[in-house]
């Protein structure tokens, strides 16, 4: 049973996420805020596995409020209002696993809780590219984000243990996987990789597959988050357009994000 504690003012909101959580067999809502105050004492009280927490409920105090319930060992999903790009970004390196929208449906809402307490991330696509850009342009140097306390923090929390090992070759990655990698850490798309290597957008979804798999990641950020953590990108000259195109591969099913 997953533990949750929703913090809200808004009774419509707290309303709809109780007629969503209740019900779920392997969920259990453990109560619900309605004072900002209590907001640490009932999450260190209770413990929960995961905190929803409305953004709006807690505007002027929301980043102090996610490393107080993260340093506790619960995980955040935030249920975002008018919070641009930037403010998910920024609280997602203060500790925050992910942001849903107030009108999700519920399958979404029971699909983001699982996935946070999983230990995966769950934001939207463009936020996803706005995070990457970030990491790619501040974590230079050793790779590891020393020089950004907020970057090393989030590069740390990917440090998931590899499927597959072979040798010195790392995590067991084929040269042409690294070379996606790479240009997933570039910012490229799938459309932009198979244009770059002369294949399929079948065939790069194939090999994103594999690597997801042998590397025991779930989507495109974890996969950035954790090449720049272990130093998967090649350098430009070794992610060279081969002049061999290669036959497209079929995509492998996945619930994954390819």
């Amino acid at each position: 049973m997953l533990s949750i504690l929703v913090a809200t003012d808004s009774s419509t909101l707290r309303d709809a996420l109780r007629s969503i959580i209740t019900p779920t067999k392997d969920m259990k809502l453990i109560g619900c805020i309605e004072n900002h105050a209590e907001i640490i004492p009932r999450a260190r009280e209770l413990s929960p596995d995961l905190v929803i927490l409305d953004t709006s409920f807690v505007p002027d105090s929301l980043a102090s409020v996610i490393d107080t319930i993260v340093g506790q060992n619960s995980k955040v999903l935030l249920i975002g209002g008018e919070m641009d790009n930037a403010q998910i970004i920024d609280a997602l390196f203060r500790g925050a696993s992910g942001v849903i929208g107030r009108k999700s449906t519920a399958d979404l809402v029971c699909r983001s809780i699982r996935a946070v307490v999983s230990g995966e991330f769950w934001i939207s696509r463009q936020v996803t590219s706005k995070l990457i850009e970030v990491l790619r342009t501040e974590s230079h140097g050793d790779g590891n984000g020393n020089n950004n306390p907020a970057i090393a923090r989030m590069l740390n929390r990917t440090n998931r243990p590899p499927g597959t090992v072979s040798g010195d070759n790392k995590f067991g990655l084929t040269k042409r996987e690294l070379q996606v990698i790479s240009a997933l850490v570039e910012g490229q798309s799938n459309k932009d990789i198979a244009a770059t290597f002369g294949v399929s957008e079948y065939t790069v979804k194939h090999h994103l597959t594999n690597v997801f798999d042998k590397l025991g990641v779930y989507n495109r950020l974890e996969l950035v988050l954790f090449a720049i953590r272990h130093q998967l990108c090649i350098a430009p000259d070794e992610a060279a357009v081969t002049t061999v195109p290669e036959a497209s591969a079929p995509a492998k099913k996945s619930p994954r994000q390819r």
